[in-house]
């Protein structure tokens, strides 16, 4: 774009959105108007060529007023304009506020500030820059009115934490005001209440969390002890060993898991299988003191019929010997140590009855 266009665009704009430079309405009302106007009948590629053409003329002149406050009203309809540029528009509007108000424009500066700190109302600076200058130009019941209306709509929002400040703020503009100290201990209450209401609320989400995780790491706890407890190794009632693997698997699991529902099952069942394996124990020594008591018994028989045998064979009565050894090896338990004799003793005197029977043929 020439020099000339750029300057005429510049002077377009800030006759379109300031006024003309003698004559113009200097109130706050028409302030807000032109911000408005902004709003309506700037599309975005005018913003962009009227942004650059006002920060030029600025750059000429920082001292023309018109100019900035075109660019404040541009930024105020259309912040992102300012924002594409790098522009501090609360910088720049507060410094435009201080100049209206050096100018003797008050209402120009309050309605500017005013729309700043609706647009940005994080930024506290903007509001405290403004209640300053209303206390400055002795209009506290202005600023009153600010303040209630902000609490008004915290209210409204059902913020009355948020509301509690601007309140605050009524307070010490007018002391006198009972009615908003009151108000501020009602919301307060209400604030403390809500408060109240959201622990107690906390609380029983907690305890029913606390409950259900109990519930659940017992109901866990269970299933994985039940689980181990049906893994144990099977037990034969029959079968000593099988027993005493299948109890000292579950000593194991009890001392493991000392607390669960199913103990008292488990320690019924370990005291069936310590009276199982007592029984078979006793019964295993039954048979062995009757096995020990049968081969003394034969023991005792095949001694005694080798005695008789030897006695024959001195005596010369073969046949009876022979009767008598063969007694003692069938009564003879194993191991016997006689056995191999009366074995060698019994061959012999087969042989010379075998050769008797020939003799006699």
């Amino acid at each position: 774009m020439s020099e000339p266009n750029t300057t005429e665009l510049a002077s377009d704009v800030m006759e379109a959105l300031a006024g003309p430079p003698e004559g113009a309405d200097r109130s706050g009302t028409a302030f807000r108007e032109n911000v408005e106007r902004a709003e309506s009948e700037f599309d975005i590629a005018e913003l962009a060529t009227s942004v650059q053409a006002l920060v030029k003329r600025l750059g000429e002149d920082p001292t023309d007023l018109r100019a900035l406050e075109s660019l404040i009203v541009l930024g105020l309809a259309h912040p992102e304009a300012l924002e594409h540029d790098g522009i501090p528009l609360a910088q720049e509007g507060k410094r435009l506020a201080v100049l209206f108000e050096h100018r003797g424009e008050t209402d120009r500066a309050h309605a500017l500030l005013e729309m700043l700190a609706e647009r940005m109302p994080a930024d506290k600076r903007i509001g405290h820059q403004l209640a300053s200058m209303l206390r400055r130009n002795g209009k506290s019941d202005r600023l009153l009115e600010r303040y209630l209306s902000r609490a008004n709509e915290a209210v409204a929002a059902d913020r009355p934490e948020d509301a509690i400040p601007w309140l605050q703020e009524a307070l010490l503009v007018d002391r006198s005001r009972r009615d908003i100290a009151r108000m501020i201990r009602d919301l307060r209450f209400q604030v403390a209440e809500r408060r109240s209401r959201t622990l107690r609320g906390v609380k029983r989400v907690l305890g029913a969390l606390c409950v259900a995780g109990v519930l659940g790491a017992a109901i866990w706890w269970e299933r994985h002890v039940e689980t181990s407890y049906s893994e144990l190794p099977v037990a034969d009632v029959a079968d000593l060993r099988s027993l005493r693997e299948r109890l000292a698997a579950l000593d194991g699991l009890m001392e493991s898991y000392p607390i669960w529902l199913g103990m008292l099952k488990a320690s019924s069942e370990r005291a069936d299988l310590r009276v199982g394996i007592q029984k078979l124990v006793s019964a295993q020594a039954d048979a062995e003191r009757a096995r020990e008591e049968e081969r003394a018994r034969r023991l005792a028989q095949a001694d005694s019929a080798k005695l008789r045998g030897d006695m024959h064979m001195e005596n010369g009565d073969f046949a009876a010997a022979l009767a008598d050894y063969r007694e003692s090896l069938a009564a003879a338990p194993d191991p016997w140590p006689m056995r191999e004799r009366v074995e060698a003793n019994i061959l012999a005197l087969a042989r010379w009855e075998s050769d008797q029977q020939e003799t006699s043929r």
